[in-house]
């Protein structure tokens, strides 16, 4: 399949047509004046047209340009397609002449999913290498060089599908079933309601198909316990009878009992009176879109709360320089996601010895591996430090501790070298022990023990040196006038979720992060634009 070509100089070139139909210094001149230094070849290698027979192929490089711009102004793909059609800069952007069709969606769909795969010689997304190559681009150029602040952070992602509660998630699950059942065996879909004994499948709504007051505690305990047992039923009905269909209904049909059944495991608890009803807890697995299978339950703050993904970047504070992203679930916490991500930050950047987070990164055991694996320093305040208790009461800050002797000194200046190994939760912590008589003779005694103890146990943190390193490298006034930066890194959060990235634009974690690396490519040519039109300013 051979690639189409088309004339650079020629009557219906877009500039030749309008001269000023792209500005310099914006994504569009970017791409005209250095589409493959931006594009490369290497990237795109796989596409079609790499061959000699066939219907000829629409050129990467054109189709790369088209997915920039597209994502730029965060545009529906057709909107983006309708626009490159009749807007001249687009199409300089492209390469691409005045008399010229542009690339059908399904093309243009196709070339995107190109882009989702992985690269055959690296073994690596290619959208990911697009955006390290355009980070390297930029550090060649002197944006995110010397003097820049380096910093993590985290904002939300809604997830693209549809967002429900708990009786409503039951309800569309059921019809999502009945459907496919009904498609399965070839029966209408009111036959399959009413061979389910579920009448209320055919209601305009899965509240309306119950005749009840919503608001009375009593009713909807029982049209919730009837749902969720309907749920069950039915799951164990469909799954007995599943091997009577035809094989390529299977899969999608045991899928949807699987949904169906979590949602009764993970949002549904037995009352005191036997009844299932809508549980009061936190469960990690918990469904929140039936058709958005991988969103989950996220929590910003205490008072912010969101349902979907998490939006991790890294990025310079100075210049507005992203180096890495990553897109996770909703209920994954901010620093289960830091080692990978600051990981692929210091791969591309030489020189990140300290990263700015908040608090969320503050926990002893991620930023001592991050110390060791990785040779960064996370300065943030301390997570997982106990804070001073009220009053004259000791606490664990009150004893010093010599980890290399390994000895630990009371207040009163009682030295013990008694290690034992205590069960703290799932897991053994070491503690230092001093005598009773010690304890019953010593005149801190009160402001020691607590309750009824007659003796110090003290208890320490698995990563107990680096929690007191960190905290003591967080009383140092000059970490703490470092620290006050931080808030400028909600300048490229908020850049971020100006380019698109508050919300998915389609299905699925795999496209949430495609169309994260794009935006954050998207920010970075915005910065290289801007250099090298500086540039072209002064040859000029």
């Amino acid at each position: 399949m051979p690639t189409l070509s088309f004339a650079g100089d020629s009557f219906f070139s877009p500039t030749f047509v309008s001269p000023g139909c792209i500005p310099t210094g914006g994504l569009p001149w970017l791409l005209a004046e250095h589409r493959e230094l931006v594009c490369p070849a290497w990237l795109l290698r796989g596409w079609r047209g790499q061959g000699r027979i066939g219907r000829k192929a629409w050129p990467a490089q054109l189709l790369m340009a088209l997915v920039l711009l597209r994502w730029s102004e965060n545009l529906p793909r057709e909107t983006a397609i309708r626009r490159a059609s009749t807007d001249l800069g687009w199409r300089a952007a492209m390469g691409l002449p005045a008399d010229v069709k542009v690339p059908s969606d399904r093309t243009v769909r196709d070339f995107e999913r190109f882009l989702r795969e992985r690269h055959p010689d690296i073994g690596v997304h290619r959208y990911v290498l697009l955006h390290e190559h355009i980070v390297r681009l930029c550090l060649d150029r002197g944006i995110g060089g010397e003097g820049a602040i380096w910093g993590i952070d985290s904002t939300p992602m809604w997830c693209f599908g549809a967002c429900i509660d708990t009786v409503r998630l039951m309800g569309t699950g059921l019809r999502h079933l009945a459907r496919w059942w009904a498609r399965a065996t070839g029966e209408s879909f009111a036959r399959v309601a009413a061979s389910w004994d579920a009448a209320f499948l055919l209601a305009p709504s899965t509240k309306g198909g119950f005749d009840i007051d919503w608001k009375d505690r009593e009713q909807r305990a029982r049209a919730v316990d009837a749902l969720a047992k309907a749920v069950v039923r039915i799951v164990g009905e469909v799954r007995r009878r599943v091997g009577s269909i035809r094989r390529r209904f299977r899969k999608r049909a045991l899928l949807l009992c699987r949904g169906l059944a979590g949602i009764v495991a993970n949002d549904l608890e037995t009352d005191v009176d036997g009844r299932l009803v809508i549980a009061r807890k936190v469960t990690e697995g918990r469904l929140v879109s039936f058709t958005d299978r991988q969103a989950r339950n996220g929590v910003k703050s205490k008072s912010k709360r969101f349902k979907g993904f998490k939006l991790s970047l890294v990025g310079d504070l100075v210049s507005g320089l992203i180096t890495s992203v990553a897109v996770t679930p909703g209920n994954q916490h901010d620093q289960d996601a830091i080692l990978p991500l600051i990981a692929r930050a210091a791969a591309l950047v030489d020189g990140i010895d300290e990263l700015l987070g908040d608090s969320a990164y503050g926990f002893a055991e991620k930023r001592e591996r991050v110390r060791r694996q990785l040779g960064v320093t996370l300065v943030s305040p301390p997570s997982d430090a106990a804070p001073p208790t009220a009053g004259d009461r000791l606490t664990k800050r009150d004893f010093d501790i010599d980890f290399d002797a390994d000895t630990a000194t009371c207040p009163a200046g009682v030295v013990s070298a008694d290690k034992v190994w205590r069960k703290s939760g799932e897991r053994h912590v070491a503690a230092f022990v001093w005598p009773r008589a010690v304890c019953d003779a010593c005149p801190l005694r009160e402001r020691c023990l607590k309750g009824t103890r007659r003796t110090q146990v003290l208890r320490l943190h698995p990563h107990e040196r680096a929690l007191r390193e960190s905290r003591e490298l967080w009383e140092q006034a000059s970490v703490k006038r470092k620290y006050r930066r931080r808030g400028e890194f909600e300048r490229l959060v908020g850049r971020m979720v100006q380019l698109g990235g508050r919300c998915a634009k389609a299905w699925g974690i795999a496209f949430a992060r495609f169309q994260a690396h794009c935006i954050a490519a998207i920010n970075n040519l915005g910065l290289l634009a801007a250099r090298l039109a500086q540039g072209a300013a002064a040859q000029v």
